[in-house]
């Protein structure tokens, strides 16, 4: 299966790293470019449109040539997008993009069915240890973002206990507790502190969930991909 990317230039949609979901389309020009401007290899199963480690190794030897941070990263109107954009390339004819897809003629041989089969599978892992990992670190932030907000419940409750204690008392003691006083305003101000970054954690799980979503959408694609392949080699009769 063929599929169409961007000749001369493209935009990404979405950032390139290697610990984020990554965009088919643009895991696909990112590689075509790469290959065009001699800092990647062409596979001798073609391109395809799974993030691997050739191409963020290429990335990073793009950004070295180009005197860039050398992350492997690239984001959308970020310095590598723009100087992968105006690099021109090597000459000569453009190369095609090719896909082996399940379930389209019989002309395609085992030995590219089993790689993309192998592929898939690697691919599969990552995206399940990925995935596992956000989900323990949103439920950490969970049960840490609790805690502190049980802390601060039971700082206030010191507080109002305190203040009303401190009613009690008079006001010939009022300049002695002023001392006092004062320490209720730093507690008020930790309490403050406390609920901020209960916030603050709780904000990070809602951004840690949907990347969860993403890597979850994508394993389905794979899990897909990887029975149709497999219906296919048994159909051509590939050993796996």
């Amino acid at each position: 299966m063929e599929q169409k990317v961007n000749k001369n230039t493209f935009s990404l949609n979405s950032t390139l790293a290697k610990d984020s979901p990554a965009d088919p389309e643009d895991t696909l020009n990112v590689k075509r470019k790469l290959h065009k401007s001699g800092f990647m290899d062409m596979p001798s199963y073609g391109l395809d449109d799974m993030p691997d480690q050739p191409m963020f190794d290429g990335i990073k030897k793009f950004q070295a040539a180009k005197k860039l941070k050398v992350d492997g990263v690239m984001k959308p109107g970020g310095e590598t997008e723009k100087s992968m954009q105006s690099h021109p390339g090597k000459p000569g004819p453009d190369l095609p993009v090719v896909m082996p897809g399940p379930g389209e003629g019989q002309d395609e041989n085992c030995t590219e069915i089993i790689h993309r089969l192998q592929r898939s599978y690697e691919l599969k892992k990552e995206l399940d240890f990925k995935t596992l990992g956000l989900k323990s670190k949103a439920e950490a932030n969970i049960s840490q973002a609790k805690s502190v907000r049980e802390l601060a419940g039971l700082a206030s409750e010191a507080d109002v206990g305190l203040k009303a204690a401190a009613g009690l008392i008079g006001s010939e003691l009022l300049k002695k507790l002023s001392m006092v006083m004062g320490e209720f305003a730093n507690r008020a101000t930790k309490l403050g502190l406390m609920l901020a970054i209960a916030d603050a954690i709780l904000t990070e799980t809602g951004v840690i969930n949907n990347d969860i979503d993403s890597y979850r959408r994508q394993l389905s694609d794979v899990e897909s991909d990887i029975v149709e392949l497999t219906n296919k080699a048994m159909q051509l009769g590939c050993k796996l």
